[in-house]
């Protein structure tokens, strides 16, 4: 959360010194994030006391900055942004990016999503941004920040044939390669979510190989690649019913078994935030269309989890 209040602090000098921030007594600020920087210095000061309001309405919304549904955990900036008009939002945007090019932030990142679903952003300037976004995400393995990464590279293709072009590539490298990048599984479940079309044949494709990957990590070797797995099938489960694959009563029997089973281990190699995507895997599975002796299953599995831990 630091970087935001350096943003905060930088915005406040804009707003208030009629002198170059190079002048301004910030400490590092200005010095840590020279695209903004340079970028804020060539505004009207009331075009900088907008991106402070914004800043600080995204600092109360969540201060502890663990999102997960970028509308709903930023009530205040959502609401606000509301009332603006497209050109301003746009403005915004543009300083947000700047900043995450600048030093990525996973609070930044989150802002950034939430406004490019409003599709402020002129095609030209996306594939630009795009390039800026992949290179960010090709040298970040941070699950909380890969993640915000992943689907914010998404967001910003223009079109399906680019999104499904991803999802082709990133879904080969699950099935065919050994050495599977961190960023891969995001990538492939934020581009099946943003298709126009197919996103139901092709989520259940996902979703199978997502599984297969789990149990077979699960049996050897815990690692950052079972963690992103983890969290992107989550990520899948978690959508409304209008866009899920259903699952049949096997498929679920199976999977709350496996999913249960890793919940409830004891082994070294799991870290908080693995179980953490499980148990939101078995939270959401709640959410689908089930017999009624189904839900039990869940509820025993987390019964289970609970019992185990020491």
């Amino acid at each position: 959360m630091s970087a935001i209040f350096s943003y905060a602090n930088l915005q406040v000098a804009c707003s208030l010194q009629p002198v170059s921030l190079a002048d301004a007594n910030l400490e590092s600020n200005a010095a840590d994030y020279p695209l903004i920087n340079a970028y804020l210095n060539k505004q009207q000061p009331e075009t900088t006391r907008f991106f402070l309001e914004i800043v600080i309405k995204a600092i109360d919304s969540r201060p502890d900055a663990n999102l997960e549904s970028n509308t709903a955990d930023y009530p205040l900036i959502n609401a606000y942004l509301n009332k603006q008009q497209p050109e301003t939002t746009r403005f915004f945007l543009e300083i947000v990016i700047k900043a995450i090019d600048s030093r990525p932030v996973a609070l930044l990142v989150d802002i950034a999503c939430l406004l490019l679903q409003r599709e402020c952003l002129d095609e030209c300037y996306r594939s630009e941004i795009a390039t800026s976004i992949e290179r960010h995400l090709n040298s970040n393995a941070r699950t909380a920040l890969c993640s915000r990464l992943a689907q914010l590279y998404v967001l910003l293709l223009p079109n399906d044939a680019e999104r499904r072009a991803i999802l082709d590539r990133c879904y080969k490298e699950l099935c065919s390669t050994e050495d599977v990048a961190v960023q891969t599984p995001w990538l492939c479940a934020y581009s099946v979510l943003q298709l126009s079309s197919d996103v139901i044949e092709n989520m259940r494709k996902i979703r199978c190989q997502f599984v297969k990957m789990i149990e077979s990590m699960f049996s050897m070797q815990p690692n950052q690649l079972f963690e992103a797995t983890c969290g992107s099938l989550a990520e899948l489960l978690r959508k409304p019913d209008s866009i899920k694959a259903e699952l049949s009563a096997e498929e679920f029997c199976s999977l709350c078994d496996l999913l249960g089973k890793i919940a409830s281990s004891r082994k070294d190699t799991l870290t908080l935030k693995m179980k953490e995507s499980i148990i939101h895997c078995l939270g959401f599975l709640s959410s689908h269309a089930l017999q009624t002796n189904l839900y039990g299953q869940i509820l025993t599995q987390l019964y289970a989890t609970g019992e185990k831990i020491p």
